[in-house]
């Protein structure tokens, strides 16, 4: 099993992410791989994995991330949530991502729904929350990969499409001070949803999917839709007025496009 260069412990304090060891490796074929790893082999109440680089990073519909060694933010939040919250870990992982991204850059970010963050819209973030129910308890994997110091244009197939704080700001970003921001805005953003609060009203103005038009599947027919993004339900769920008028809530593994407006 693989063994961190150093470790970390985020200062104890009256949050929930207190006192959680964050791991420090030079290289790992996916953060998400060993944090999912880590949770189901002790009793740990979560864990933060963090590479130098990835051999195998990956985001939805098992696509690769592409990250510069050393470069980039690339980290995996393994937790144990209640119910109730872990439906709502990809709002939660968005508006911390968002607030980082605006913290570190001073512009303000959106989101394409479920995901992804961007700037100008450019991609600059993208979020994978992977759950497994095991008698009736979760266990969470968020992984987030921040653009810090990519150049785009080294990799020809997101030169177009992606962006990072460096080119935004014309300034080197160090990856540790990075890190410090997201996990104080998404120890702040997930203690307020486990303590019976909501993020939903900061994260659905962030959204720049709604009022586009998007592509999805129906399950289980994988038959392919178009309508127009309308709403989002309390658990993120994206509300779509189909083409033949009809209202259906997607989850977020159904959209395979957006289209626009």
């Amino acid at each position: 099993m693989p063994s961190p260069y150093r470790t970390e412990t985020i200062p104890t304090g009256d949050t929930e992410l207190s006192g959680m060891t964050i791991e420090f490796h030079e290289l790992l074929s996916s953060t998400s791989d060993l944090a999912a790893v880590r949770l189901a082999s002790t009793d740990v109440a979560g864990v933060v994995i963090v590479a130098d680089s990835q051999s195998a990073g990956r985001g939805r519909f098992s696509r690769t991330w592409n990250s510069s060694p050393r470069d980039d933010l690339l980290v995996s939040i393994g937790l144990r949530p209640a119910a109730g919250v872990a439906t709502k870990l990809a709002m939660i992982g968005a508006v911390a991502t968002a607030d980082t991204v605006r913290d570190l850059t001073g512009r303000t970010a959106t989101v394409k729904w479920p995901n992804d963050v961007r700037i100008g819209g450019k991609k600059i973030s993208g979020i994978l929350v992977e759950l497994q129910v095991q008698e009736g308890r979760f266990r969470a994997v968020v992984g987030i990969g921040v653009n810090l110091n990519l150049d785009p244009s080294a990799f020809p197939e997101i030169a177009d499409t992606a962006t990072s704080v460096r080119e935004i700001t014309g300034e080197r970003v160090d990856r540790d001070r990075a890190l410090s921001k997201l996990m104080r805005n998404l120890d702040i953003a997930y203690t307020l949803v486990s303590r019976g609060g909501s993020v939903h009203d900061r994260w659905k103005p962030m959204l720049d999917t709604l009022g586009t038009r998007i592509e999805f599947n129906i399950h289980p027919t994988n038959e392919s839709v178009r309508g127009v993004a309308t709403d989002v339900a309390a658990d993120g769920g994206l509300i779509v007025r189909t083409d033949d008028g009809q209202m259906v809530t997607l989850d977020a593994g159904e959209v395979t496009s957006q289209l626009g407006g």
